[in-house]
């Protein structure tokens, strides 16, 4: 069982909702990766987390790559040499995925372009099209 995690000041998640898994990983480190499980999976079960269902449906648009079968979103960290340093990585990227969703996203307001930009736009269409009419052969 893992501590918990906190999010915000208001906002904890709970150590129960937590899972680590260590393996060996590559990259740096020699023969200390051959010996030392110093990779780590964190699983975040989203349903026991408390968060609000808003927040776990957009966690899961944006993530949905991560979630397993049984709900749980994995973070996979194996920069270091260190376990522990892996781990503490593994949360703050956990923390900030979540923080990042916490606010809904600005909805989108519909605009139309202004005359002007119309204008502007033709304008720059029709020189466009003097500029390749000029190279054509002159008709004589």
């Amino acid at each position: 069982m893992a501590d918990d995690l906190p999010i915000t000041d208001h906002l904890c998640i709970p150590g129960s909702s937590l899972r680590v898994a260590h393996s060996r990983s590559g990259g740096p480190g020699g023969q200390n990766v051959n010996m030392r499980a110093t990779r780590v999976q964190l699983f975040c079960a989203l349903q026991h987390t408390g968060l609000h269902p808003a927040v776990i449906r957009r966690l899961e648009e944006s993530f949905g790559s991560r979630i397993n079968e049984s709900g749980e979103l994995r973070i996979d960290s194996a920069n270091s040499r260190s376990q522990a340093d892996n781990l503490q990585e593994a949360r703050d990227r956990l923390a900030e995925m979540i923080r990042g969703q916490l606010q809904p996203p600005k909805r989108r307001r519909k605009t139309r372009p202004s005359r002007a930009s119309k204008e502007r736009r033709l304008k720059a269409k029709s020189q466009r099209s003097e500029k390749k009419r000029s190279r054509e052969k002159p008709d004589y």
